[in-house]
């Protein structure tokens, strides 16, 4: 998460260094401008999350130059109708807790790997907390943050996402952390205005997403399978407000 300091406020931007799909103020993204100076072969670009201690990540800018049979394409789509195309966004077909089908009140998803954790609009979030809990005790915390009582994140379930027939997992090790009795959901709000899901590094770890600026679409291979350990409990203080 990112504190933006006052003398931004109103400043239109294309993503930290210029890496948007396409740009606010119909100046040369970085992309277009490596491209055009022969720096590059293609406006494209690879982003790889790793797990900390135990893979890298890296970016690598031009065509990707790995084996394509593996890799599935997903075209963007804006976030509404006749809006350009500002975000690496792309429509989701459908999620699941676990084995459970549960519906958010939007199909858009926005891919950003300048966000560490997910987020998603206040109602569906809390939608999504009650679901979870199945009647078990859940609260706001005073950070901003959901959570549920609980003895391990092993009570939880993997979400996931699918997009066409492709499944990107996330594992409960990835959005949940625990902390003394509780287990909080690494998850925060967006305005009801940000009518998305945004999905960070917990949901983009292990897989080579090709961002593909020529043809407006993203591309991901098979996600590396990672060994998770016990929960790591967390030594935070919250202050507790129960979920009506």
């Amino acid at each position: 998460m990112v504190d933006v300091a006052s003398d931004f406020d109103g400043a239109e931007s294309d993503g930290i260094i210029g890496l948007a799909p396409t740009s606010n103020d119909g100046a040369e993204l970085l992309v277009d401008v490596l491209a055009n100076s022969g720096v590059i072969d293609k406006k494209e670009f690879t982003v790889y999350i790793g797990k900390s201690g135990v893979d890298d990540s890296y970016i690598e800018f031009g065509s990707n130059t790995d084996d394509k049979t593996n890799i599935t394409y997903l075209a963007l789509s804006p976030l509404s109708t006749g809006q350009p195309q500002f975000y690496w966004s792309t429509k989701l077909s459908s999620f699941k807790y676990g084995t459970s089908e549960f519906s958010f009140t939007t199909a858009n998803t926005v891919w950003d790997t300048g966000t560490s954790i997910l987020g998603m609009s206040s109602s569906n979030l809390k939608r999504f907390i009650l679901f979870v809990a199945n009647g078990k005790n859940a609260g706001l915390l005073d950070g901003g943050f959901y959570a549920i009582k609980c003895n391990s994140i092993s009570d939880f379930e993997d979400i996931h996402f699918t997009f066409g027939s492709q499944t990107i997992n996330v594992s409960k090790y990835e959005y949940l952390i625990k902390s003394g009795g509780l287990c909080v959901f690494m998850i925060f709000e967006l305005s009801e205005q940000e009518d998305f899901i945004l999905l960070g590094d917990s949901f983009l770890r292990g897989m080579k997403i090709v961002h593909n600026v020529q043809g407006l679409k993203l591309g991901f291979y098979p996600q590396r399978t990672y060994k998770y350990g016990n929960d790591d409990s967390s030594s935070l203080l919250w202050l507790w407000i129960l979920l009506g």
